[in-house]
This record gives structure tokens, sequence and C-alpha cells, in this order.
């Protein structure tokens, strides 16, 4: 995702996984993470409004091969279910 300027983190122990992934852009920007399969839930999303953001373009869950549209300087968090 270096072209994108999106950098995406995993991190795990034992089986709780989650990825964090981060636009360094300032326009939003679309990509289709590669996620471990099984359902992935979103725990944050600095676009919501709670953040004084401009409003969340993701969607709750997230399967791998989803595409996904991440705000423009915006981080999200999901977790594997």
């Amino acid at each position: 995702m270096e072209k994108e300027r999106v950098v995406l983190v995993r991190r795990w122990n034992d089986s709780s996984h989650v990825c964090l992934f981060f636009n360094f852009n300032n326009a939003d920007v679309r990509v289709v993470p590669s996620l471990l399969a099984g359902k992935w839930g979103k725990i944050l999303d600095s676009s919501e409004k709670i953040w004084n953001g401009p409003g969340s373009l993701l969607p709750k869950e997230l399967n791998p091969g989803d595409e996904i549209t991440i705000r423009g300087c915006g981080f999200v968090m999901y977790k594997k279910c």
C-alpha cells in the first residue's frame, strides 16, 4: 500500500488479532487490505463524529477482499472477531 501512502500494522497475541490502518494522504484512499480469513470488527475510526471527524466511510464489519475507503489523514483499528 506504499503508493497509496497507507500503512497497515498487524498485531497479535495467541488468537487475538488487530489491524491498524494509517492514511498519510490528505485525500480519502481506497484500498483492499490483506487480512486473515474471518470477520473483523471496527474498534476505532478517527473519522467518526465522536472524534470531531467528517464521518466514517468504513463498515462496522470487514471481510478479507473487501475494499475500504479511509478518510484523509485518518486512522482505523479492526479486531478479528
